[in-house]
């Protein structure tokens, strides 16, 4: 065994089912989340900084470059292999430093460059936390607007598909786990449609932050080095040319808690997204939803019948994995002890583990979704069989016609019993009510008592607009 770990890297062999089991699921997310993603754009940032020395201080800091000089200098980033990540892991097996590695690393490709004037000026005032809360943020942000919106706009299509097919497809709700009014399956499917699209409306707009200030947060070195340079002035727009949010003061680290507002804005999405594959793992066990396989596909070693909602389910469990360490990640970032201690560090190398997660199960969810046949039948025979639900238009006709006692007339005939809608009609003809109203209850018809569904689904999804 030991021979095949040391001589394999077969996806077999991964500790984690992210990057064994789920690899082909989440495969992308290597250009955000992996250690060479994460050096990558170390390596843009040291470079870019480099650069914006030059450009803002017009030469006094870092001299004027050339627009051949600036292009041969962005190349490094631009062209940073595996190779190059190779180096500078080697590096950092010497310095034990990760950063301080990119560093001595760029020095080597300046030299190659014909660049190594500029050697003195790479990382020039820098603490580490410099670099490394501008590369967590724009991975971030490049996850979020690359990779999850697209993927979360697939499911409100999917979903946006079948709520519009099914608007006016009459359903018998619950509350409490008991039949309640009629409803639509489009019109539940709508409610999650617009919950899910209100979270990503605030993380399609959310502003990741940054912050550029030194070993303590107050450009110490920097305006010992040149006090005549506004540091404050340039912070700021270097950051904001990074597409990033300017954050003013700071310690040592950038405090996280706007990135924990990010972070908690996923984990409400995951907690819809969990409700969501609870009530269509419901619907599949009342029969109203039925789940298509392949012929070869297994549902049970022991039970041949078995067809199972088994997208549904392992949405679920990544979610509320994905869930758990969002609430933990959320909370720890915002305490640091005094001007930084190191603890954050590991946690934000998990981001990419906790947001494959996330896409996981938004992939399970979309192919769960794609298996989908809607059982009409079955959902009618249902709310036929619970026509008691109408006990609530019962009553309502009652008062509106001026029947003080409504409600407790309507309750003494149905209350705790389950009615066909012959026996509802039976009741309506035994009240002691006019004939006009008799007459309203009696057309009452429980596959039509779903008030305005149709037009809240054609609503919602003028707002959603996703086709």
């Amino acid at each position: 065994m030991g021979k095949i770990l040391s001589e394999n890297r077969h996806f077999g062999l991964a500790i984690s089912p992210v990057d064994g089991r789920y690899r082909r699921i989440v495969e992308e997310l290597a250009e955000f989340f992996s250690e060479y993603a994460l050096m990558r754009l170390r390596v843009y940032i040291e470079l870019e900084y480099l650069i914006h020395l030059s450009e803002f201080t017009k030469g006094k800091v870092v001299r004027r470059l050339s627009d051949s000089e600036k292009d041969r200098i962005r190349s490094i980033a631009r062209n940073f292999s595996l190779k190059d990540f190779d180096r500078v892991k080697a590096l950092e097996a010497e310095t034990r430093h990760d950063v301080k590695a990119v560093e001595y690393f760029l020095r080597e490709k300046l030299i190659e460059n014909m660049l190594s004037d500029l050697i003195p000026m790479i990382h020039f005032g820098l603490t580490s936390e410099d670099v490394n809360n501008l590369a967590y943020s724009i991975a971030i942000r490049d996850f979020t607007r690359k990779l999850f919106i697209p993927s979360i706009n697939r499911l409100l299509k999917q979903l946006s598909k079948l709520a519009r097919e099914h608007k006016a497809t009459p359903m018998l709700a619950r509350t409490h786990g008991q039949p309640a009014s009629p409803t639509t399956l489009g019109k539940e499917l709508a409610v999650f449609i617009y919950r899910i699209f209100r979270y990503k409306e605030k993380l399609e707009t959310a502003e990741l932050p940054g912050k550029l200030s030194g070993s303590v947060g107050n450009f110490n070195s920097f305006t010992a080095a040149y006090p005549e340079v506004n540091w404050l002035e340039f912070s700021k727009s270097f950051i904001e040319k990074l597409g990033l949010k300017y954050y003013p003061i700071t310690t040592q680290i950038l405090p996280h808690d706007e990135i924990s507002d990010i972070l908690c804005l996923y984990r409400g999405l995951c907690n819809v997204l969990i409700d969501l594959c609870r009530d269509l793992w419901l619907y599949c066990s009342y029969g109203y939803l039925e789940l298509q396989t392949g012929r070869k596909t297994v549902g049970s070693s022991v039970m041949p019948h078995k067809v199972n909602p088994i997208e549904f389910e392992n949405a679920e469990g990544n979610l509320q994995i994905a869930s758990e360490l969002l609430s933990f990640a959320s909370a720890k970032l915002q305490i640091s002890r005094l001007q930084r201690d190191l603890s954050d560090s590991t946690v934000k190398r998990n981001y990419g583990v906790i947001f494959a997660h996330i896409m996981i199960a938004i992939y399970n969810i979309i192919k769960g979704l794609s298996k989908i046949r809607v059982n009409v039948e079955r959902m009618e025979q249902d709310l036929m069989e619970n026509s008691q639900v109408l006990s609530e238009a019962y009553q309502t006709i009652l008062r509106s016609r001026g029947y003080g006692e409504a409600y407790e007339i309507v309750a003494e005939k149905v209350k705790g019993r389950k009615l066909s809608l012959e026996e509802m009609r039976e009741i309506a003809r035994s009240l002691n009510v006019d004939d006009e109203t008799r007459k309203m209850l009696i057309d009452l018809d429980p596959r039509k008592y779903v008030g305005i569904a149709d037009k809240l689904v054609e609503y919602v999804l003028s707002i959603v607009d996703i086709f």
